[in-house]
């Protein structure tokens, strides 16, 4: 089975600098680190149990803050704890991936 389509945007434009947005106003960019296959911690057993593919996205720059400061991505950002984050279709999904140009690669719907 192959990637997700957001994963599958970043993997196809893994040399290009990525501009990412969320619905709440944070935009950054950066490039695509490491793809991986996780879960969402339930047991495999379980109803509610979710395999998905996510990535780890490496931040160069935060080109606008989130309307709510309080933001998880954007604390650990602005705390200086790292520059990489997770991103997937199951968690604090963007809204938008683009390049540099303006062109969009990828779109939540």
């Amino acid at each position: 089975m192959g990637y997700d389509p957001l994963i599958k945007a970043l993997k196809d434009h893994r040399k290009s600098t990525i501009v990412m947005e969320w619905e709440n106003g944070l935009k950054v960019s950066g490039k695509l680190d490491t793809i991986f296959e996780t879960d969402n911690g339930y047991e495999d057993d379980d109803v509610n149990f979710k395999e998905y593919d996510s990535a780890i996205f490496r931040v160069d720059n935060i080109l606008s803050e989130p309307h709510d400061v309080d933001n998880v991505i954007y604390k650990w950002l602005a705390n200086h704890k790292g520059d990489l984050i997770e991103v997937s279709l199951y968690n604090d999904c963007p809204s938008i991936l683009k390049l540099t140009n303006g062109v969009t690669i990828w779109k939540y719907l």
